[in-house]
């Protein structure tokens, strides 16, 4: 009530003595002072207002990540914290496109887009942008993996690898061979990694990618669920929890406490 606040709250950040909140109808406000000022003192800013907020992140320079449904990714960077607006259209910064955002070990970071584009920052470099050779709808890049000597790129329907400079950074994507390709639907849902193989939930069965970027079929679930099937949990190479719109199972035992609930 202090904060005339009464939506979803979805994520929040300390940025040195300011605390940041965002949600799904209050946008991204800044409490200013929260840490080292009394109540009377602090001063609300709201920064995107009427922005359905979904996910906060600081990362380890004290920048501040907002991404927004359905518009994009925000940056806040730590020096301009003192900064009482955000000009997104100004700032360089900032895609509608954006779908997929992950920062390596290896201080290599990679940017997924709508249009089947990925950047792909070196560190203390500019990016590389790699043009993915998409042939089905759903072009989104969803997820970037590093495996041994290859990247896997996945969009919605189909699978993508590159074999790795020595720089670490990827040459160019290319379609991932197949092996047994009939029978497969495309559709990865929710890649695993166990053992270095990933595991992927497909439109009717189950994949796995070895770490050369070959699909195949995981030879031992291929039966049809009567629940279309959207993640996947791998405890071993014969045993997995799958969730499915309606239900949960261990292999193809369904889980009686987890019957009704859409598992992702």
């Amino acid at each position: 009530d202090d904060y005339g606040i009464s939506e979803y709250i979805m994520g929040f950040a300390r940025q040195g003595n300011d605390l940041y909140l965002g949600g799904q109808g209050i946008g991204l406000r800044k409490i200013a002072g929260y840490f080292s000022l009394p109540r009377y003192q602090h001063t609300v800013v709201t920064l995107l207002k009427g922005q359905p907020v979904n996910y906060i992140e600081k990362d380890y320079l004290g920048n501040i990540w907002v991404s927004v449904y359905g518009n994009g990714l925000f940056l806040f960077p730590y020096k301009d914290r003192h900064t009482l607006y955000y000009n997104k259209e100004q700032s360089g910064l900032y895609s509608n496109d954006v779908t997929y955002i992950h920062r390596f070990a290896n201080a290599i970071t990679t940017v997924g887009y709508n249009r089947a584009v990925a950047d792909v920052y070196g560190p203390g470099a500019s990016a590389v942008r790699h043009r993915i050779p998409v042939e089905r709808p759903m072009q989104e890049v969803l997820q970037v993996v590093q495996a041994d000597r290859k990247w896997l790129l996945f969009t919605g329907l189909e699978a993508f690898y590159a074999h790795t400079r020595a720089n670490g950074l990827p040459d160019y994507f290319r379609h991932s061979p197949f092996r047994k390709h009939i029978g497969i639907a495309p559709g990865y849902k929710n890649g695993r990694l166990l053992d270095r193989v990933f595991y992927y939930a497909s439109g009717n069965g189950m994949v796995k990618i070895d770490t050369t970027g070959t699909v195949s079929w995981h030879p031992d679930y291929r039966e049809r669920f009567q629940q279309k099937r959207i993640s996947l949990l791998p405890l071993a190479d014969t045993v997995f929890y799958i969730g499915t719109i309606r239900g949960c199972y261990r292999n193809n035992k369904l889980l009686p406490y987890l019957e009704d609930a859409q598992i992702n």
